[in-house]
C-alpha cells in the first residue's frame, strides 16, 4: 500500500511538471527573426520591421536559454540584458524588458 501511494504521487509529479512545461516551456518559431523560437505563451506586441520583434512574456529565464539551445542556436553571449545567439551564421539579439523581450537579426 505504501509502494502504490508512492507510485501515484510520483505519477501526479511527472504528469504536471509535463504539463507546466508544456504551457510555459514549449517555443514557436518565429516567422519575424529568423526562426528564432518565442515561448508558446508570449504575445507579439510589436513589429517594427521584418527583422525585429517585441513580445510581451515574463521574461527571459535558464529554462527558456537552455530550449534555444536545444533548437540549435548556440550558447548565448551575454551583455547586460542582451544575449547573442548564433546558428548557422546569423546571429540573433534577445534584449529583455520589463514586460517581454525584444528580438531582433544581428549584423555586425
Amino acid at each position: 500500500m505504501i509502494k502504490s501511494r508512492k507510485n501515484q504521487i510520483l505519477i501526479i509529479t511527472v504528469v504536471g511538471f509535463v504539463m507546466l512545461s508544456a504551457l510555459f516551456f514549449i517555443p514557436l518559431k518565429s516567422s519575424a527573426v529568423n526562426e528564432f523560437p518565442v515561448p508558446i505563451t508570449s504575445r507579439m506586441v510589436e513589429t517594427t520591421s521584418s527583422d525585429e520583434a517585441t513580445y510581451e512574456w515574463v521574461g527571459i529565464n535558464r529554462i527558456y536559454l537552455f530550449t534555444a539551445r536545444l533548437r540549435g542556436w548556440g550558447k548565448p553571449e551575454q551583455m547586460g540584458s542582451m544575449y547573442t545567439f548564433e546558428k548557422d551564421g546569423e546571429k540573433v539579439g534577445v534584449i529583455t524588458l520589463e514586460n517581454g523581450f525584444s528580438i531582433s537579426n544581428r549584423e555586425e
